[in-house]
Formats: structure tokens, sequence, C-alpha cells
């Protein structure tokens, strides 16, 4: 589904991203733990066009996608949910949820995606006074409205209590079960350890152990096999 060889980012004179490479195969889902600075985010954005790599490769099924802009890459069902910023927060919830040309009508949406149960009666409710978590979900209900192929998740725990990333958790499982790769960015291992199929380690910029083994030899075997 998904290979990364070798990339390289740069934002000036500062190398944030050093000879990454990782791989994600169709309907898995991958986590990558780090603290601040690790380079996560610079990662997620490299795959989804938002940044432009220095050096290295990245396919998706099997095609090179270098150089390919946001747009192109949403065209080929990689939707990103960062960080932060994921809602407009002057938008309603409704409106939120039609950004993007979202593919679900809102009644589908309330009876595909358990996820918007807690927005179902806030529709009309501004995104900036939802609460952190339930932006958190938006975010994600949005997102899954664009019916992604590889769903880039950056940190959809950040700053919530354990409750809600359970929730917002036991929805990602959900969405995988429907055939999406999901590729997901965490501080914490124990927050991905019960869903993730694999799970990187980064540090600096780079990948430096995969599941406990380290991540250049993991990656040689893959692409050699």
């Amino acid at each position: 589904m998904l290979d990364v060889i070798d990339l390289a980012v740069n934002y000036g004179s500062m190398r944030a991203l050093d000879g990454v490479s990782l791989f994600a195969n169709k309907g898995e889902i991958v986590a990558i733990v780090g603290g601040n600075g690790a380079g996560k985010s610079t990662l997620l954005k490299a795959i989804a066009g938002l940044v432009r790599p220095q050096r290295g490769k990245i396919a998706l099924e099997g095609a090179s996608v270098i150089g390919a802009s946001p747009s192109q890459m949403l065209a080929r069902g990689v939707v990103l949910v960062p960080q932060y910023q994921r809602v407009f927060p002057s938008l309603t919830v409704r409106e939120n949820l039609r950004v993007g040309e979202a593919r679900f009508p809102d009644d589908d949406f309330r009876s595909s995606l358990g996820i918007l149960a807690a927005l179902a009666k806030k529709m009309d409710l501004l995104a900036g006074h939802l609460s952190w978590g339930e932006q958190q979900m938006l975010g994600l209900a949005r997102a899954m409205g664009l019916t992604p192929k590889l769903l880039l998740l950056d940190e959809p725990s950040l700053g919530l209590r354990a409750c809600v990333v359970k929730e917002i958790y036991g929805e990602v499982f959900k969405l995988n079960r429907r055939g999406v790769t999901v590729l997901i960015t965490e501080h914490n291992k124990a927050v991905v350890s019960q869903t993730a199929t694999q799970i990187f380690y980064m540090r600096d910029g780079k990948l430096e152990l995969h599941d406990g083994t380290p991540q250049t030899t993991v990656v040689r075997q893959t692409h050699e096999d």
C-alpha cells in the first residue's frame, strides 16, 4: 500500500527527516511513536504532499507519488488529519462535514459512523464551541467523509482524557475494519499498543526501531523479499 524509502526533508538548513524508511500493507494500522520534534508530523506531511522531500521515495500502491500536490494525493485517497487545526472553528459542525465535498449525507453519517453520535445534536453549533475531544471526533468524521484509502492521523490522543482516547481509537479500529489503511503518530506506545499491527519508533528525524527490531534491518528485508 505505502512504501517510504530513504526519505529526507529539510526546513532551511535543519534536517527534519533523515533517511526514513517504512512500509504499510493494505488494511494495517501502523503507528509511529516519538516525542516532540522527532519528525512525526513532518513525515505525515511529506506523505500527504504538503512538504517536498530533498531525497528518497514515496510510493502508493506501487506508483511513485514524489512531487504530487496535496490535491493529487487526496484524489488518490490519502487523507491527513493534522495535529492542530482539525476543524474550521467559524463553521458549524454540519458545514465542517461538507468541506471538501464529503460524500455522505448527514443521515448516512449518523447511521454508518458511530463517531457522530456525540455530535448528532450539535450539527448547527459552531465547531469552535465544541470541546477538544469533540473537535477530534469531528476532524476524524470529516476525513472519513472523503472515503480515504490511506488515513494519516497526527496524535489524535493529544490533550484528551483516557475515556475519550478510548472512544476515538475504537472508531479508528472500526474504520480500519472497513478496509482503510491507517498511519498514526503518538507520543506514547501504550496508546497504540492494542491497536497497531506495526509500531515504528522515531527520534531526531530517524526511525530507530520497528517493533523492537532495528528498523533498517526490517525495512531492508521487506524490500528484498
